[in-house]
């Protein structure tokens, strides 16, 4: 296979992807919007943030992920608190209610994936996940065309 085609068909993979992972989130129905789960994940990984912070870690416009996080703070799921470095700002961070919450949401996913990838091995799926992980870690240095 040429490059050419070798690259149309990740893209067409990466977007059949997008498409399995909306609707792996509709049918584990995780009690948050895909958007809120991956806020929420992020907080998660990273600990207190600033939200343009969180916003450039999601590639996600500031406006969009100030009205997510306002939603989970609605929610009780998230918590603002002053920045030390800054007093005028202020860290997002998971609520004791926000962990429990992606606690369960984290389960439920390994529970959904775990029958469709039995037959996997785990060196499988770290090969899948390294890959993953370099791609977006490439795509995201080399600048759009």
């Amino acid at each position: 296979m040429d490059r050419s085609r070798a690259l149309a068909r990740l893209l067409q993979e990466l977007t059949a992807l997008g498409a399995t992972r909306r609707e792996l989130a509709r049918t584990l129905d995780l009690g948050l919007h895909p958007s809120a789960l991956a806020t929420a994940w992020t907080l998660q990984a990273r600990g207190p943030l600033r939200i343009s912070t969180l916003a450039a870690e999601l590639h996600t416009d500031l406006s969009v992920v100030s009205r997510t996080v306002a939603e989970l703070g609605e929610a009780g799921l998230v918590e603002r608190q002053p920045d030390p470095e800054d007093r005028r700002a202020c860290l997002v961070s998971l609520s004791p209610a926000g962990v429990a919450a992606v606690d369960r949401a984290a389960e439920q996913v390994r529970e959904g994936l775990g029958p469709s990838l039995a037959d996997w091995d785990d060196a499988q799926l770290e090969g899948v996940a390294d890959g993953l992980a370099r791609l977006r870690t490439d795509l995201l240095r080399t600048p759009a065309a």
